[in-house]
């Protein structure tokens, strides 16, 4: 009996050690409302994930064992909203695609997201995309887009013109304010 008990109290300990292994400051956001109210849902990860390894482990995983309540249950990442690190970095789960949040603070999110080759020879290419509020639909960060999500704002519509030429110029990050040049042309049009 003492040998029964002595077992199933070392078991425990190895199950309880495995579904705590993740850092209390990083998680998912199951859906987009969640994200907005900044409720993390806990995600099991194996006991030897460190926290550097555990927002990589999560990125890059193809589904989760999440605790959204009292009980563990499997979902496709397809499923998740987005993913947050002990860093304060974000992934939104778009299509099927990590997107990188490069301003969380912003009115108009900027993603990154990096688009493997599709033949032999290509390179990885930087895709950027932007959305209207943290939970709308992403689009292509191009001045015809930007002008197309915003018709009301004909001062924006026309800033954008101004100071933008191309549409790489649309990610550029001013050290001095430490924001993106875009939003602060937006915030300037209000």
């Amino acid at each position: 009996m003492k040998m029964l008990s002595f077992l199933f109290l070392i078991g425990s300990y190895f199950a309880v050690g495995t579904i705590k292994a993740q850092p209390e400051c990083s998680g998912v956001y199951l859906t987009a409302n969640d994200f907005l109210v900044g409720r993390l849902c806990n995600v099991c990860a194996s006991r030897k994930t460190s926290k550097q390894s555990y927002y990589d482990l999560l990125a890059n995983n193809h589904f989760f064992i999440v605790r959204p309540d009292y009980a563990w249950r499997r979902i496709d990442k397809k499923d998740v909203f987005a993913i947050k690190s002990c860093e304060g970095e974000i992934v939104r789960i778009y299509q099927g695609s990590n997107y990188y949040l490069l301003n969380p603070t912003e009115r108009i999110p900027i993603y990154k997201a990096l688009m493997n080759p599709v033949s032999k020879g290509n390179i990885i290419r930087v895709k950027y995309c932007f959305s209207i509020d943290p939970v709308s639909e992403m689009q292509d960060l191009t001045i015809d887009n930007l002008k197309a999500a915003f018709p009301e704002n004909h001062p924006f519509a026309n800033a954008i013109v101004a100071s933008f030429k191309e549409d790489s110029d649309l990610y550029a990050y001013n050290n001095i304010n430490k924001c993106f040049e875009l939003n602060l042309v937006f915030e300037s049009c209000k």
